[in-house]
Parts: structure tokens; sequence; C-alpha cells
């Protein structure tokens, strides 16, 4: 389903008449049905353990694809699975600390256990994909495959990964 967000755009602005409406009712009934603008979902995976420059970029660009992002973090025992070491954050400090960033929507936690539960039940227009993510790329293709999958470009991978800057701390 769609997110709507009511915004103060003007029915000229859309296209709606604006002359000869009659009633105040009526133009205010015309001003929220116009006034009303469809925007994708859009969802974005990662570890983000520690949160860096690339990360912020990496946010901004799911942003500009859609109106409503929803980040989804991996839970302690996925990361620990799958990248072989915990993360320096427990996944309650990652949570909110995307949170405190302002640039993103909504955060909650991966499923320990069907990866893909989240996928079904936010419904994505769009997922986004960092450039170095390969784990359940396949999955997420075969069981949505009316979801459009975008994998953005790296920002500074040499510099601003989380994996670099953690050794060096």
């Amino acid at each position: 389903m769609p997110v709507y967000l009511s915004a103060p755009v003007s029915p000229k602005r859309l296209g709606a008449p604006t002359a000869r409406l009659g009633s105040a009712s009526c133009l205010k009934a015309n001003w929220h049905a116009t006034s009303m603008i469809l925007m994708k979902k859009i969802m974005l995976f990662g570890t983000f353990d520690i949160l860096h420059p690339g990360h912020v970029y990496v946010l901004k660009q799911a942003r500009r694809l859609g109106g409503h992002l929803t980040t989804v973090v991996a839970r302690d025992a996925t990361v620990l699975k799958i990248k072989k070491h915990c993360p320096r954050n427990p996944e309650k400090i990652r949570v909110k600390n995307l949170k405190d960033t302002g640039l993103v929507d909504k955060v909650i936690l991966g499923n320990l256990g069907d990866k893909l539960i989240v996928v079904k039940k936010v419904k994505p227009d769009i997922i986004v994909l960092g450039y170095d993510q390969n784990n359940f790329v396949e999955e997420l293709s075969k069981t949505f495959p009316q979801i459009k999958i975008v994998r953005l470009k790296s920002y500074y991978p040499k510099k601003y990964k989380s994996s670099l800057i953690g050794k060096n701390m």
C-alpha cells in the first residue's frame, strides 16, 4: 500500500481547478484531495555499526528515491553469523544512532529467523542496497520480483567503511 503525505501544495500547482468551486467546504475538500501526494516506500538494510559519512551518503541517496524511508538494522546474531564477528555497538544502540540522524522515518530491527519477514510486513516499493551488500540479494529478487532493487554506488569505500574505521579505533 502506498504511503500518502498531506503536504502544503496548492491545488493550482497540482493542476486542480481553483475557480468557481462553489462553497468553502467544496474548496476545503478539493484542497485535501489534491494535496495528498503519493510517495514510494523505500527500505534500506544494513548493520550501521559505526555511523560514518558513507552511511549518511547512503541514507540521503535512499531518501531521494522516495518519500518514506524504513531502515532495517541487522541483529547482533545475524552480524556475527555473516561477518564472523560481533558488531562494536549493540543493536539497540545502532537503532538509536540511526534514529538520531533524523534521516530516516522508521528504524526497525531485522528478524532473527526469516530475514524477509520485514519486507512482507512493510511492503516497500523499492529496496536499496549498499555497494557491498551481497547477502540475501538473490533471495530478495526471487521472492519479491515486483519490488525494484537499487544498488547504490560507494562513497569513498577505501576511507568510509565500518570495518576499516573499526581497525583504526
